[in-house]
């Protein structure tokens, strides 16, 4: 005989189990999208998880023409803007890479047909590296030392010029002294620093000199023309680097 009671019991029951499979089915949807955070984030080179730029060491150098005199105060001023890329830097991948440096005390002199170069070719780049490694070996003090760096460090050289040179190559880059010293640059010469540093980690520039345009507000784009105090690295860089938040 047809019992109501039992029905309604059995319906009860399929409801319930029904309920409990959609609450299973929605706690292993969090727990698969929470996954990647849960698990030690490697902070890595641009699109390359087998370079680790979890710690980086920046090795600085002041190059000077033979026939100019080194900038009054560079050092300083150097030191001031590398703590402050530093600390945007770590800041912007929450503590997870940092960046230490050592600025080479001395000026280094070389001959003035490298400088005034706006996009430093590759023969001007090896030119300075050589210059630089010469300088070194022949420096009386004993700064042979000072190339060296921790096996787990990714080491990137900047070479601070007189003169309109600039660019990039892999992990070297060189900086214009007067964007970091001249008025006109003040505001904003650590974000310039940085966006030029960024892009020894495989970061793109989203600035379009040519044609003044950008494809970013953050300090890959039109960032750089502002304090680095009030800029950001977009997510989409931070996460092709490893940086789930």
């Amino acid at each position: 005989m047809f019992s109501f009671k039992k029905h309604k019991i059995v319906i009860g029951g399929v409801l319930l189990l029904l309920v409990l499979l959609a609450i299973l089915a929605w706690l292993l949807m969090v727990r698969e999208k929470a996954a990647p955070n849960l698990l030690p984030q490697k902070i890595h080179y641009y699109g390359n998880p087998s370079v680790s730029v979890e710690q980086i060491r920046i090795k600085a150098f002041y190059v000077v023409p033979k026939n100019g005199a080194p900038f009054d105060g560079w050092l300083p001023r150097l030191e001031e803007s590398l703590k402050s890329i530093g600390r945007f830097h770590r800041l912007q991948f929450l503590g997870k890479s940092s960046i230490e440096a050592d600025i080479y005390p001395t000026p280094i002199t070389m001959p003035a047909g490298i400088f005034n170069q706006k996009n430093t070719d590759a023969a001007t780049l090896d030119a300075l590296q050589k210059g630089i490694q010469k300088a070194i070996n022949e420096s009386p003090e004993n700064f042979s030392s000072f190339v060296k760096s921790a096996p787990n460090e990714y080491v990137v050289t900047l070479f601070l010029v007189e003169g309109e040179n600039s660019g990039v190559r892999e992990n070297i880059f060189v900086f214009p002294r007067a964007m970091l010293t001249d008025g006109e640059y003040r505001s904003y010469a650590d974000a310039l620093l940085y966006h030029h540093f960024a892009q020894t980690l495989g970061i793109p520039d989203l600035y379009d000199e040519a044609g003044r345009t950008s494809r970013s507000e953050g300090i890959m784009g039109f960032g750089k023309f502002m304090p680095i105090e009030l800029n950001f690295l977009p997510k989409s860089i931070t996460r092709k680097m490893g940086l789930l938040e």
